[in-house]
């Protein structure tokens, strides 16, 4: 009777730090609206960036996330000290909050160089959904009810979309007190408390299903590109990611032309 419940409380902790790590993470990346408002006022009122300079620049900032299935594969096969997910959401936060501190205390910030750390913020972000996508995933897998793994879904865009909201609308506000560069050091801050909680938590207590450790890094590669292809060869993969792709592409990308608007 001791061990099922020592047991039961394990699995309640696990289960716990999971939900910490999966609500901090996806919290955080929501709530990226709100120093992205404040660079929009940010090139057009302090730096003087025309319209179409604004919509060139925020279209190229977006480049990383094209990789993040690229991402995906690397952090499959790669892992950090025996670990997968953990280490680069680290390393996202890490390199966003380089990122955000670098252009909110640069006296004199020029337009090259602060799409530079733009691209840096993006491409960390992109690390970290990545790795606390495939943190939801994996924990899924743990739940033996399919309603429960849908709640850990649920849980997780529960925590990114309301960030989102209210990122957008404390933007909105702090706009009018304060300047584009104190939002962008707010933010940084927020990173740095995502970057010490995740270096704090250890891997192994989220209780993810371990992956093959007999295989190298290109043979992994390899085997999940495979099974990747086999995916996308089915008709029902094939045809829905034809469609996203392309009500993506041939919408045009407005939101600098707008803003200006």
């Amino acid at each position: 009777m001791e061990k099922e419940e020592k047991v039961a409380a394990e699995a309640a902790a696990a289960e716990a730090r999971r939900r910490l790590v999966i609500g901090v993470g996806f919290w955080v990346q929501g709530f990226r609206l709100f120093p992205w408002l404040g660079v929009n006022f940010f090139l057009k009122d302090g730096m003087g960036v025309a319209a179409s300079s604004l919509q060139i620049l925020q279209a190229s900032a977006n480049l990383p996330m094209v990789a993040k299935p690229l991402l995906g594969l690397l952090s499959d096969a790669v892992p950090i000290r025996g670990h997968r997910r953990l280490p680069y959401v680290a390393i996202g936060a890490l390199l966003q909050a380089v990122s955000w501190l670098a252009i909110s205390l640069w006296p004199a910030i020029s337009l090259p160089v602060l799409t530079i750390f733009l691209l840096l913020s993006n491409f960390g972000a992109s690390i970290c959904e990545v790795a606390n996508d495939a943190i939801v995933a994996e924990a899924g897998k743990q739940v033996t009810s399919s309603s429960g793994s849908s709640q850990l879904q649920s849980f997780a865009w529960m925590f990114g979309s309301s960030a989102g909201a209210l990122g957008n609308l404390l933007g909105g506000v702090a706009l009018s007190y304060f300047s584009p560069k104190i939002m962008f050091l707010f933010f940084a801050i927020l990173l740095v408390i995502q970057f010490f909680t995740t270096v704090a938590i250890p891997e192994s207590s989220l209780r993810l299903p371990k992956a093959a450790t007999n295989l190298s890094a290109l043979t992994s590669i390899r085997k999940q590109v495979k099974e990747l292809s086999c995916a996308l060869c089915m008709p029902e993969m094939f045809w829905s990611i034809i469609w996203f792709t392309l009500s993506y592409t041939v919408i045009p990308f407005l939101l600098g032309t707008m803003f200006f608007y």
